[in-house]
């Protein structure tokens, strides 16, 4: 309860204040948040970092480890959904293929699925970089990139190309189970 009325109190304040002006240029990346608490004898500053404020808040909670859980778990049915595809590619039904891999929720949520196994941090960061995002070059940069120039290829219809790319998507798929294995998810 305490806890709810300081962080009310300290909300108002944000709205209330202002960040300090100093005319000296500052090296930290944020200012401190001041609040002026007057009396009729003295004032004072109360300064409350701005990191104590998104920390309090619920959206800025830990993740959990059934994110991690989860994630690495839909990265598998991803893989599993893309080697069930292989019957379509072998027998050359690319618009089954191209139905088929657009129906696979698993294969059309890879990019916040990696995402949230990343924030997550149930990998070591040695596994973290590796994996990676779309922004920071990994694992899983190669996954998406690699699914889009399938699903590219299946709108044009090229068979060697759907087929190299296919062969690409589910190598990239492989090393990202390999590395959730080696991380125990």
């Amino acid at each position: 309860m305490l806890h709810t009325i300081v962080l009310a109190i300290l909300t108002l304040s944000a709205l209330v204040g202002s960040y300090s002006t100093n005319s000296a240029p500052s090296k930290k990346l944020f200012k401190p948040l001041q609040t002026s608490i007057s009396s009729s004898r003295r004032s004072f500053f109360l300064t409350v970092p701005p990191t104590l404020l998104i920390s309090s808040s619920p959206a800025f909670a830990a993740p959990s480890k059934a994110l991690g859980a989860s994630s690495a778990s839909s990265l598998r049915s991803a893989l599993s959904d893309l080697q069930t595809s292989k019957k379509f590619l072998d027998a050359k039904k690319y618009s089954d293929l191209s139905s088929y891999l657009s129906s696979s929720d698993s294969l059309n949520t890879l990019s916040s699925t990696f995402t949230s196994l990343v924030q997550s941090r149930q990998l070591t960061p040695e596994d973290t970089q590796a994996i990676g995002t779309i922004r920071t070059y990994g694992v899983a940069a190669d996954v998406q990139i690699m699914y889009g120039g399938l699903m590219s290829a299946l709108e044009g219809g090229d068979g060697k190309e759907i087929q190299k790319y296919w062969k690409r998507t589910e190598d990239s798929l492989k090393e990202t189970v390999v590395i959730l294995e080696s991380s125990n998810l």
